[in-house]
């Protein structure tokens, strides 16, 4: 785990990876946010880019389910995002 803290404020994020944890089931790398990534406005810093890998839109359709309780429009989600990101992993040139 890596973390960026601003004296005396907390930390602005930190990057997790715990492939084996017993307490979380995500187990891919991720980035959480804390509090003082906000501005005063409460607009997140704005120019501030976090580098990641390449993020399907699959993935990013199941993080919203598992991560943020968004309702998925059908019973089958898992199969079908399953599916499609198989097919974009099978054909993608830039990962």
């Amino acid at each position: 785990m890596y973390a960026l803290a601003l004296d005396g404020k907390g930390e602005l994020f930190t990057a997790h990876w715990h492939p084996s944890s017993k307490v979380s089931d995500f187990e891919e790398p991720h980035y959480h946010f804390g509090a003082v990534a906000l501005s005063d406005s409460g607009v997140f810093i704005e120019r501030a880019h976090i580098p990641s890998g390449r993020v399907s839109l699959e993935k990013f359709i199941r993080t919203m389910i598992e991560q943020f309780g968004i309702t998925a429009s059908c019973q089958d989600w898992r199969d079908r995002l399953s599916r499609s990101e198989s097919a974009f992993q099978q054909h993608s040139t830039w990962q």
